[in-house]
């Protein structure tokens, strides 16, 4: 169970740790242009894409609160950062040795950070829904993955799915791939405690892989997976904007 704690004041980042943002989006109670007012350009290009107000208000207070902790750890205007994207999606800061990941389903957005050297940082929440998961798991996921999952009771199914999807997603984002990725080249677990188990792309098989399973709230599954075991893990809650 994680243990989410809501600060009074923003904490600092030490070198050894990886800290986690969870976000309830219904939580904040500003106006758009608030939000918008720290959005980049193109931040706010993409936010007018979206054609209904409720889903470019979620964009808009996603960005701002990744920008409002993106300034308190570099300390820098929210607005001055300068956020850039690698070939496959993955944001990151140029020039700057902290790391990041974000994700975001339903409800709630997850921020991942940490300054741990040359670390590989993936983050990722789904909100269980019913899918067609055999057929989506037959199609993507490693033979074993398929099988495990084929075999547990209908009522196992939709959560089993999204342990191993949460796991998948948290990896390949953290080595910056994204779904161009094979998703049946690893393996993880299906149940129980999350677990790379096994790896065949000779460029990631080495690494001291680390993944945590995050119990964000009821009817969510989510994961983050690093490439380096963090000496400190902090879970936090942001409010208050």
């Amino acid at each position: 169970m994680t243990h989410w704690i809501t600060p009074t004041t923003l904490p600092t980042l030490t070198s050894n740790a990886l800290c986690i943002w969870r976000l309830y989006l219904p939580d904040a109670q500003q106006t758009m242009p608030h939000y918008l007012g720290v959005l980049s350009e193109t931040e706010k290009t993409a936010c007018m894409r979206f054609k209904f107000a409720d889903l470019q208000r979620r964009y808009a207070i996603t960005r701002f609160g990744l920008r409002y902790l993106l300034g308190h750890y570099c300390q820098k205007a929210p607005l001055n950062i300068i956020i850039e994207t690698g070939e496959h999606g993955k944001p990151y800061l140029p020039n700057h040795t902290l790391h990041f990941n974000i994700s975001h389903s339903g409800d709630y957005v997850l921020y991942a950070f940490s300054a741990i050297p040359e670390i590989l940082l993936g983050i990722d929440v789904e909100r269980i829904r019913n899918r067609d998961e055999l057929a989506i798991a037959k199609r993507f996921f490693a033979p074993a993955e398929y099988a495990t999952l084929a075999a547990l009771p209908t009522t196992q199914k939709a959560e089993a799915f999204f342990h191993v999807w949460t796991q998948k997603e948290a990896f390949i984002k953290a080595i910056g791939q994204g779904l161009s990725y094979a998703l049946d080249g690893f393996e993880t677990s299906v149940t129980g405690a999350v677990k790379l188990l096994k790896i065949t792309d000779e460029r990631y098989r080495y690494f001291n892989w680390y993944s945590s399973e995050l119990t964000v709230a009821t009817g969510y599954k989510a994961c983050v997976t690093s490439s380096k075991k963090p000496v400190d893990l902090y879970f936090y809650t942001l409010r208050g904007f």
